[in-house]
């Protein structure tokens, strides 16, 4: 198994969604992801893992992955379950979640939601790398 590190904190899009979830019907979604995350950070490729092709020009050598699982409030299996898309860098071993939603709402995240997502990211991981002035 390929174990990682899962840092959810480093997405601003991805607690926000979170939130805006919660408030919407899924009062489930912080326990749903916190047992994804358990998951995950003990086998990267859990949960139904699919790399993504999107925006690998972007990523500089990190893959989009793609998980599925259960929505235990909905009773929702993997199937009509949650989405989560994260970013991992297979050198650091580091798994950024980026976005979630449920299935049944939204099938496919479009190009420029998902776009916004990375960059957003990417933007926040070069804020921390900079020296305090």
């Amino acid at each position: 198994m390929a174990s990682c590190k899962v840092d959810s904190a480093k997405s601003p899009d991805f607690a926000s969604l979170c939130e805006h979830w919660r408030k919407h019907g899924y009062p489930s979604i912080r326990k749903d992801v916190d047992s994804a995350i358990a998951a995950i950070s003990a086998n990267h490729e859990a949960l139904h893992c699919n790399r993504m092709q999107r925006f690998e020009s972007l990523l500089e050598g990190r893959l989009l992955l793609k998980y599925r699982f259960k929505d235990s409030h909905h009773r929702e299996g993997a199937r009509g379950g949650w989405r989560m898309i994260a970013i991992f860098d297979p050198k650091m071993r580091i798994l950024h979640p980026i976005m979630i939603y449920p299935k049944k709402i939204w099938e496919v995240p479009s190009d420029a939601d998902l776009g916004q997502c990375v960059a957003n990211l990417g933007m926040a991981l070069r804020q921390r790398e900079l020296p305090d002035t």
